[in-house]
């Protein structure tokens, strides 16, 4: 696979640089610090207010954040067992050398003089701020939830006016939520164990409209991905397929109390899935993006004509008894015979536009169809079924994940950064309800994720708060078809979440197996052309560019290509540079080398947290100067 990694990395390297060379100067940066003042001062006010847990040092910083029930009483040290030795004074205080620690010493814990935790980047306000959202369903036209990572879940009760951030008692992802009326609801999602990469389920719960929720138990459930409210008693959950769980379909009768496992042999798990418990039968898209059917307990993976493409969102119009699927590259297929035979829809998209979006979900009913997904900037619809399509403008581009609505006119979208979108005329027009972000401060492209430079993550998006998105170029059939429970991608974003990051994305059009092993920069090429209809290294170039796009990072991190292949960097510049000459003011050889200057004055900073990595495996190519004064990053300051 070394020369796999290296023609990728080269190819993401030229890309970038030829997005740059074009880019438009950045705006709505927000401050550097991560914990202002202020957000310390709010957070130790409802801390004190909520336990009456006073800071375990008067003089300490006042960052503590909450976590645990209010009236959970503090831990009182036995007198007799306390140890007067007077301590060194030359001793160096550990958690000196943790920086901020201290701001997050937790409250449930009774004073001590041993240093504080390592800090959890999960679990802070700033952090749910701008929180990925993966789902969001109303009641009516005035209530409604979002959840997603980091144990978020935003409510309204004013159809989005404003959105209130719900104490929540964990701190997992959470990918769906359904409820049945203005009371009764389920959230679900999950973490991977770092220690063995297996996946553990979360499921909330909640009988007052979301103002407290509690947690399931559930028995070592597999990471849930899917949920469904029925009736007031009937309801059933999705997720990975597990050793013990193989079918990954769990129903509850008792308003979600209690749950059975349905049976089966072990499967592709599901992402999104229609399941009807009564006949046990369901249709949906595997945690691998194959569409995917149940019958009883025999479920089977459906190959279709479309690539290799993945599917992302399943869901069925019960007016027209049609089962929509969405998924990358413009791709919108129907069936009508619950997944039995599925075909293209039969209208194209506006200006061929399908090819340049990924679809992460889709809505439909009464022969409505809409679809959103990477980059958010466009809503798709049709008014027939799919017939015809039209395209309206959402105002963002952030990536959305998750569309629903509640009619014909009322809908909502979510997506990275907290992002909640609405729409009061069927999609036509849609207004901003709230976000987090809107650029990042770090985006990181690279071709497999053993590159990924988790000690910068930590240190920059954890530490540092500066908004971070990991981005995958291509697949490799070898680490994400070996067998394992939870997807390469997922276990990456995983990774990503927990060291501080946004979250990571990957390219789906580009895949690399074992068969080619050591192959040609020729052959791989053959496979982008025959999985991208002879076109695939422009579009490759086309993919690495709209990342740029849409995140418009103030940094680039990615490896270093150019010792290895600098006749791609030549090929992929040619464009930039009239007549080849890249010694021309503005051209690409002239931005290389200037990025390339910058990169090395990194050395004369000796505590640039940079350094570490420019003298190994990943290296900090690209400080983009986009004014003569930059502006200033992205990050978590409220």
């Amino acid at each position: 696979m070394r020369n796999s990694h290296r023609f990728i990395s080269a190819v993401i390297f030229a890309a970038l640089v030829a997005a740059f060379a074009f880019f438009p100067s950045s705006v709505d940066a927000q401050g550097w610090r991560l914990f202002v003042d202020d957000v310390k001062k709010e957070a130790k006010d409802k801390r004190v207010r909520e336990n009456g847990v006073p800071t375990s040092d008067a003089n300490a910083d006042d960052g503590e954040f909450s976590n645990i029930a209010p009236n959970v009483p503090p831990i009182e040290s036995e007198p007799e067992n306390i140890d007067e030795t007077p301590l060194d004074p030359n001793a160096v205080d550990p958690a000196q050398s943790l920086g901020d620690a201290e701001d997050y010493y937790p409250v449930d814990a009774a004073p001590s003089q041993y240093a504080p935790p390592l800090p959890s980047y999960r679990d802070f306000p700033e952090m749910k701020n701008d929180a990925r959202l993966n789902d969001v369903c109303f009641v009516s036209p005035l209530k409604g939830w979002a959840v997603g990572d980091r144990g978020t879940i935003w409510a309204t009760v004013d159809g989005g006016a404003t959105w209130r951030l719900a104490d929540v008692p964990t701190d997992a992802n959470l990918f769906a939520v359904s409820f049945f009326d203005e009371n009764f609801g389920l959230a679900v999602g999950g973490r991977v164990v770092p220690a063995t990469g297996v996946g553990v389920g979360v499921l909330l719960r909640t009988i007052d409209g979301g103002t407290t929720w509690g947690v399931v138990e559930t028995a070592s459930f597999p990471i849930l991905r899917d949920v469904r409210v029925l009736d007031p008693g009937t309801a059933w959950v999705a997720g990975d397929s597990s050793e013990l769980y193989p079918s990954g379909l769990f129903v509850s009768g008792d308003t979600g109390l209690t749950w059975t496992a349905e049976g089966g042999a072990r499967r592709g798990g599901w992402r999104a899935v229609l399941y009807d418990p009564a006949q046990k039968l369901g249709v949906g898209v595997s945690t691998d993006g194959a569409l995917q059917t149940v019958s009883g307990e025999k479920a089977a993976k459906k190959p279709l004509p479309f690539g290799s493409r993945r599917l992302d969102d399943v869901v069925f119009d019960a007016a027209s008894g049609t089962v929509w699927a969405v998924g990358e590259s413009g791709l919108a297929t129907r069936s009508v015979n619950f997944g039995a035979d599925w075909a293209r829809a039969s209208g194209t998209f506006p200006n061929d536009a399908g090819r340049y979006f990924d679809f992460e979900s889709v809505a439909a009913l009464g022969g409505f169809v809409g679809a959103i997904g990477s980059p958010g900037t466009l809503f798709f619809y049709s008014d027939d079924g799919g017939a015809t399509w039209a395209a309206s403008r959402t105002g963002t581009r952030t990536p959305l994940r998750k569309l629903f609505f509640l009619d014909r006119l009322n809908g909502w979208a979510v997506g990275d950064f907290g992002t909640i979108l609405a729409t009061k005329d069927g999609g036509r027009s849609w207004t901003l309800q709230r976000e987090g972000g809107r650029r990042v401060a770090l985006l990181g492209v690279f071709g497999r994720a053993d590159d990924v430079p988790f000690e910068a993550l930590v240190q920059l998006a954890g530490d540092e708060g500066f908004l971070t998105e990991i981005c995958l170029a291509a697949r490799s059939d070898e680490t994400e078809k070996n067998g394992a429970e939870i997807p390469l991608l997922e276990r990456l974003n995983e990774a990503v979440v927990e060291t501080g990051g946004s979250g990571a994305t990957q390219a789906g059009l580009f895949a690399l197996d074992p068969a080619e092993n050591g192959a040609t920069l020729e052959q791989i090429l053959a496979r982008f052309d025959r999985e991208n209809d002879g076109d695939g290294l422009e579009r490759f170039r086309e993919y690495l560019v709209r990342q740029i796009r849409i995140w418009r990072p103030s940094v680039v991190l990615t490896a270093d290509p150019l010792v290895d292949a600098p006749e791609i960097v030549a090929n992929f510049t040619a464009s930039t540079a009239p007549n080849g000459d890249f010694s021309l003011p503005g051209s690409a050889a002239a931005l290389l080398g200037a990025l390339s200057a910058d990169a090395n004055r990194l050395d004369d900073r000796p505590s640039d947290p940079f350094r570490t990595l420019i003298r190994t495996r990943s290296i900090l190519k690209i400080l983009l100067r986009k004014k003569p004064a930059p502006s200033p990053c992205p990050t978590r300051a409220m």
